[in-house]
Formats: structure tokens, C-alpha cells, sequence
């Protein structure tokens, strides 16, 4: 049984590499589609989360949100 197989599972094998090969491109073009989709829902939620974190300012304190201001303590 070292010998080549029968003709008929010849092409059976042939056939089932060719359907693996497709579905090994599919998977592939589905998972650079997902990536492509996460990165963008990312990007979309980092930016409406930087629009709902309050406005700060720097100048001689640092204005956090509400009227306290926090003084540089010169421990730096």
C-alpha cells in the first residue's frame, strides 16, 4: 500500500484541497473585513468619548470639570 492512490480518491483529494484552499481565502478576506470594522468602531467610540470628557484648561491651574483649581504644588 506504499503505492500511489486509486484514481478515484485522486480526485477526490484534489478536489477537497481546491474547496479548503477557497475556504482559506474567505476566512481570510472575513477576518480583514472584521479588523477593518473593530478599528473603525474604535476610532468612532475613542471620538464621542473625547466629546463627552469634560473641557480642561491649562494655565496657572488646572481646571478639572468643575471651579476648583489645583495649583502647581513646585514639587516636580
Amino acid at each position: 500500500m506504499t503505492g500511489a492512490p486509486e484514481p478515484s480518491y485522486t480526485l477526490a483529494l484534489e478536489e477537497a484541497r481546491r474547496g479548503f484552499d477557497q475556504l482559506a481565502g474567505e476566512v481570510s478576506d472575513v477576518r480583514g473585513r472584521s479588523v477593518s470594522l473593530l478599528g473603525m468602531g474604535g476610532l468612532a467610540a475613542s471620538f464621542l468619548g473625547g466629546l463627552t470628557l469634560p473641557q480642561r484648561r491649562f494655565g496657572d491651574g488646572l481646571n478639572v470639570g468643575g471651579d476648583r483649581r489645583v495649583r502647581d504644588s513646585g514639587c516636580a
